[in-house]
């Protein structure tokens, strides 16, 4: 009886084990088609919900550049720009002093000086001092300061969420005349300031195309060299351009819309579920989760990954990894290719995970979304169902064996009746026969 149980135990441990290994395949298997399914289907929302945000930001470029406002205050402020023969000299004293608190800040925020200073025209220095420095341009009479009075409120309040500024720029000299924050990029000629590139640029495009025209995130000078995106259309009046409407925009919409608002759902995202876009140029449009909620953790995986000791300064300092993350992958090398799809990669934490990708391109942006998910969460979750499956088998076989035991040990004394000592095998054949 020992030895039947003996076997019987190894042949249920055998049938077991082999169970157990076959539906841990399976369970991987399902696993992780259900969550490419998933990051699939978040990757196309994503998707979808980026293109109708750029969408709608051209209709509202189009739109303002058609608004009555717009239309008269880009005439009045190009015919009534500042005009002065105030004494240059101290203003510019006073607007160097204030240059110098910028730079300051500025090199705070970039480990760094800038490359180079501006240097301002007679006019810049006059407006500049006047509505940035001072701001006691009340005591002001000349037309260009009636002309702010009349449409400075009325524009100010097109402003919303994502729009940083709104400047009005004139076509023909490149110049700077309205701007509704007042930034240190108000009243300067484009054309004159190497410093103000993106800004430059995108006038440069729409002078050439007359359509509207975006530039993508890039480091801005007035702004610490903070990415930001400019969205700029001409402005008609009777079917003549007077001048160029310019929408500076920041990331805050495209950076809720790919971090949930910066929570992310554990039932859409896991833990360690992300989304984001990539440019051209291999950097993020939006902030990394773990930057968000394991800063630290974040900063040591960028660094052990390789990332520039600068940058990695430079992204903590400025709290965002926007145009500063680089992402260089199987996944970035394929979806630049033209590739819509999903593969196991190390990403840029230096982490193994899941990713669904497929390119954006719109509006001349070259941009990609990405979808990711750590490979160890997903392993996680399969070895928490084999465990439970496992658990239940073993519990199974232990029930089976002891009944199988508890048979045996009913039906030994009938199937393997007690011989008497010493008896033949002629003597235990009919000592068999007469018990039945």
């Amino acid at each position: 009886m020992v030895k039947v149980l003996i076997v019987l135990a190894l042949s249920i441990s055998i049938v077991a084990y082999f169970s157990v290994k076959a539906i841990e395949v399976q369970i991987t298997q399902l696993v992780i088609a259900n969550n490419q399914n998933k990051l699939i289907a978040i990757r196309n929302n994503k998707k979808q919900q980026i293109l109708s945000y750029l969408t709608e930001l051209h209709k509202t470029t189009q739109l303002y550049a058609n608004n009555t406002v717009i239309i008269s205050a880009m005439y009045d402020f190009k015919n009534t720009f500042f005009q002065t023969e105030e004494p240059i000299n101290k203003y510019r004293n006073i607007v160097s002093e204030y240059y110098n608190n910028f730079f300051n800040e500025y090199k705070l925020l970039n480990n760094q000086p800038p490359i180079s200073l501006p240097k301002l025209d007679d006019t810049t220095i006059t407006m500049q001092y006047h509505y940035i420095v001072n701001k006691t341009n009340s005591l002001l009479t000349d037309e260009y300061y009636k002309t702010h009075k009349t449409y400075n409120n009325d524009i100010k309040q097109l402003q919303h969420n994502d729009i940083e500024d709104i400047l009005l720029i004139d076509s023909k000299t490149s110049r700077v005349v309205y701007s509704a924050n007042k930034n240190i990029d108000f009243a300067v000629s484009l054309s004159k300031e190497p410093y103000l590139i993106p800004l430059n640029s995108i006038v440069q495009q729409i002078n050439l195309s007359n359509k509207t025209e975006l530039v993508d995130f890039t480091p801005y000078f007035p702004y610490y060299n903070t990415h930001v995106a400019f969205i700029g259309t001409p402005i008609f009046l009777d079917g003549q351009k007077i001048g160029i409407l310019i929408l500076q925009i920041n990331s805050e919409s495209i950076n809720n819309i790919m971090t949930n608002n910066k929570v992310w759902q554990f039932a859409e995202a896991g833990k360690t579920g992300e989304s984001y876009i990539i440019a051209i140029d291999g950097t993020m449009r939006n902030d990394s989760r773990k930057l968000i909620e394991y800063q630290e953790d974040y900063l040591l995986a960028i660094e052990q990954a390789g990332l520039p000791n600068e940058i990695v300064a430079e992204i903590k300092l400025k709290d965002t990894s926007i145009g500063l993350q680089k992402v260089e992958t199987v996944g970035t090398e394929n979806v630049f290719a033209g590739i819509i799809g999903q593969d196991l990669y190390m990403d840029y934490n230096d982490e193994f995970v899941f990713a669904t990708y497929t390119p954006l391109n719109i509006f001349g942006l070259q941009w990609a979304i990405f979808v990711t998910i750590q490979e160890a969460e997903i392993l996680e979750s399969v070895m928490k169902f084999t465990d439970k499956i496992t658990n239940t088998i073993i519990q199974i076989a232990v029930i089976i064996f002891g009944l199988a035991s508890m048979i045996l040990w009913l039906i030994t004394p009938v199937i393997i009746p007690k011989i008497p000592k010493g008896y033949t095998i002629e003597q235990i054949i009919k000592h068999i026969n007469r018990l039945k």
